[in-house]
């Protein structure tokens, strides 16, 4: 199991779409031309009850910097024992 010390990735993503519908997502070529185009995302491995995989990913912020922010504070969250996890249910809860 990872400790809460563990840092994920930050990085830019956006909704553009190829010509099959599929999102390009990280490999927009516009990501790598235009500053303001597409937004910063954080992804973290946390560790879950049943000691299955549990990444979370997080976007929409308007910098890296406050993407890295709102990474720290789910670290910061996750060390205290506050689950930020959308599918956690409520028995998971009560039991860690």
């Amino acid at each position: 199991m990872r400790s809460a010390a563990h840092t994920g990735p930050v990085y830019r993503r956006c909704g553009c779409r190829d010509q099959g519908g599929k999102q390009l997502g990280a490999h927009c070529p516009e990501l790598d031309t235009d500053p303001d185009h597409g937004t910063w995302t954080f992804s973290l491995d946390l560790p879950s009850p049943d000691h299955r995989r549990n990444n979370i990913r997080r976007g929409g912020y308007p910098t890296a910097e406050a993407a890295r922010a709102g990474l720290r504070r789910m670290i910061e969250g996750q060390a205290a024992g506050f689950s930020a996890d959308p599918n956690q249910t409520l028995a998971d809860y009560l039991t860690t």
